[in-house]
């Protein structure tokens, strides 16, 4: 994953590091909220590069989750999350994609059965995502 130019660190060497250490930092703050878009950036960036990208969108998501989690405790409210897929948009969801849409859960019940990103997107990369709304 990591490739050396003569005498010299790559771009992507480089980014890596970067990526390394700032999540570290925000990790050692609990910051989820960074997390999750320093996650979903960093699989933005390999999946341009044609890299293997599941791994930091699937953490991305569970960043995400955590930040809901984290939400409950400061807020002593309950939450659940709902999917949403880019359905009937010019760029639409594939069709796995689109069986997740609207699927609601608790935010333990997402953590545990990830339900996105779909791993086997056909559109290469999942843009699924999580809302949040306060449960009666």
């Amino acid at each position: 994953m990591i490739k050396k130019a003569k005498n010299n660190y790559s771009a992507f060497s480089f980014v890596t590091s970067l990526f390394n250490e700032l999540s570290l930092g925000f990790a050692k703050k609990n910051d989820y909220s960074q997390l999750h878009r320093l996650y979903y950036q960093m699989a933005r960036f390999l999946a341009d590069y044609n890299e293997e990208f599941f791994f930091f969108l699937q953490e991305s998501a569970k960043m995400n989750l955590y930040s809901f989690k984290q939400l409950e405790k400061e807020t002593g409210l309950k939450y659940k999350v709902n999917i949403m897929a880019a359905v009937g948009s010019k760029n639409s969801s594939c069709s796995k994609c689109t069986m997740q849409n609207g699927k609601s859960y608790t935010i333990d019940e997402a953590i545990e059965k990830m339900p996105i990103p779909v791993k086997d997107c056909e559109n290469g990369f999942c843009r699924c995502l999580y809302t949040v709304t306060t449960v009666n």
